[in-house]
């Protein structure tokens, strides 16, 4: 008697741990930098929409995109210090353009509604949080890069002046 309460006790438990294998992640965390979390559906996404316009995609895309990711966060947080903000109706007339250019690559609007899994107006509000963050960031490397003055001669010569073992 006590063998089967043991049996069934061990099936139950058994039957509990394919549940938990079985169930479904909705997103996750998978980096924080600064103020700023960086999602798994983020990623996804952002695979989607390179999916939709390339023909052949790297294997190690969702590395390079966790990475752009990061360097993005980086400097939304470098433009949170700095108060740099941009217009919503430049965020806006961004968005429309890279909406238009998606629904054109896909086909339609029902399409891309299937292809992202999304409405269009969850697909719009994506798209607008993505064109406003990546015009803050694009203003961030305008202000570093703003007084950076250097020629391709100077590139040039630096690296001649470099040791053969010190270039990767």
């Amino acid at each position: 008697r006590h063998t089967r309460s043991v049996s069934a006790f061990l099936l139950n438990r058994s039957s509990d741990l394919q549940a938990q294998d079985e169930a479904v992640i909705l997103d996750r965390v998978v980096a924080v930098v600064g103020d700023f979390e960086i999602l798994q559906s983020d990623i996804e996404q952002q695979f989607l929409q390179i999916k939709a316009s390339q023909p052949y995609v790297s294997p190690d895309v969702k590395c390079d995109i966790f990475n752009y990711f990061v360097e993005q966060k980086l400097l939304m947080n470098q433009a949170k210090i700095d108060s740099i903000i941009v217009s919503p109706g430049q965020v806006e007339l961004s968005m429309e353009s890279r909406l238009s250019m998606f629904i054109q690559q896909i086909g339609s609007e029902k399409e891309m509604e299937e292809y992202f899994n999304k409405s269009i107006y969850d697909i719009r509000e994506d798209l607008r949080i993505t064109m406003h963050d990546m015009m803050i960031t694009q203003e961030v490397e305008a202000t570093i890069t703003n007084d950076i003055l250097i020629t391709p001669s100077e590139v040039k010569s630096y690296y001649k002046k470099l040791n053969t073992d010190s270039i990767p």
